[in-house]
């Protein structure tokens, strides 16, 4: 099921607007749910005002995964080698629908 669309449409559309409806589209249903109608859908558009913002699906996904990494708080490098190590682990499975 998608994230619900109430209250976006009025929204001004915008390529990080896209990237987090493409991020809710990924969280509720995996990467393979991320099309330009599901994203679209969520910001309560049609699909082909997304591409004013973005090339095409392949550019969505890589601002996507761009997005997803810029997230991750990497640990300060004065901490032990073995803490960043647990810490990345467990931050990697909680950002797990990239893998989906």
């Amino acid at each position: 099921m998608l994230p619900s669309t109430r209250g976006r449409a009025n929204t001004l559309l915008s390529q990080s607007a896209i990237i987090e409806a493409a991020a809710e589209v990924a969280d509720a249903g995996g990467v393979g749910a991320v099309t330009m109608r599901s994203v679209a859908k969520v910001l309560g558009v049609e699909a082909m005002s997304l591409y004013y913002h973005v090339a095409n699906k392949e550019a969505m996904l890589d601002a996507l995964a761009n997005w997803v990494f810029e997230q991750i708080t990497l640990p300060d490098v004065n901490e032990n080698y073995w803490m960043r190590i647990e810490y990345l682990s467990i931050k990697m499975k909680s950002d797990r629908f990239l893998i989906n």
